[in-house]
Order: C-alpha cells, then sequence, then structure tokens
C-alpha cells in the first residue's frame, strides 16, 4: 500500500481522465445525436451505452473516491485499508462490468448499422 500511496503523490490515473472523460461523454451524446433517427434498436444501443457511462461516473464518485481516499489517504489502520480494499475489489468487478457494456453496445450498433446501409447494395 506504501508503495501505491507513493506513486498516486507522483502520478493519478485522474491525471489522465480529467481529460478524456468529458471527451468520452461529449462522444455518447454525440452518437445519440446523430444516430437518434436512424433505427429505433440503434438509438437504444447509444442510449445504453451512455447510461452505462453515466452510471460509471456515478459509480466512481459516490463509491470509489471515498474508498480511494481510505486506502491511499492517511489511515494506518490495516484492518480498515483491508476492509476496504475488499469493499474496492468487489465493486471494481461491477464497474468493469458496466464499462464492458459500452463496448458491446456499440459494437452492436455498428454492426445494425452497417447491415442497414449494406442492404440496398
Amino acid at each position: 500500500i506504501d508503495v501505491a500511496r507513493n506513486y498516486f503523490a507522483f502520478k493519478s490515473p485522474a491525471d489522465f481522465f480529467k481529460f478524456h472523460a468529458p471527451l468520452v461523454h461529449i462522444v455518447g451524446i454525440n452518437c445519440v445525436i446523430r444516430f437518434w433517427k436512424t433505427d429505433k434498436k440503434i438509438r437504444w444501443y447509444h442510449v445504453t451505452a451512455l447510461l452505462a457511462i453515466l452510471l460509471n461516473d456515478l459509480l466512481t464518485f459516490v463509491f470509489f473516491f471515498p474508498l480511494n481516499e481510505v486506502l491511499f489517504g492517511e489511515t494506518q489502520d490495516i484492518t480498515l485499508i483491508q476492509r476496504t480494499f475488499h469493499q474496492w475489489s468487489i465493486l471494481n468487478w461491477f464497474r468493469s462490468f458496466v464499462l464492458a457494456v459500452i463496448p458491446v453496445m456499440y459494437s452492436l450498433s455498428l454492426n445494425r448499422y452497417l447491415k442497414m446501409l449494406l442492404k440496398g447494395i
């Protein structure tokens, strides 16, 4: 835990996500707007992907930031750190599943859109 704390004192994943998270939101909203009138299934693939993006943000701000504060803050209580890491680990599996939904939805959308385009050829 000390190695991770020393690393996060120097560089944090937040440095990466401060730039990329708003970009992902813009792309998600843009996809919903651009493909709204194409096909009902395509629309809902994009809406589902956007909802997964927003759910990931909710999980991050509500659960992961407080857990990270305990893990990488000044806390020295080993029992608290172990319990917090266990909670973080379980929630991270759920967050990984939510994040896996995003490329699946965009892939299904792209597949359906290309089928629609190629149908006329």
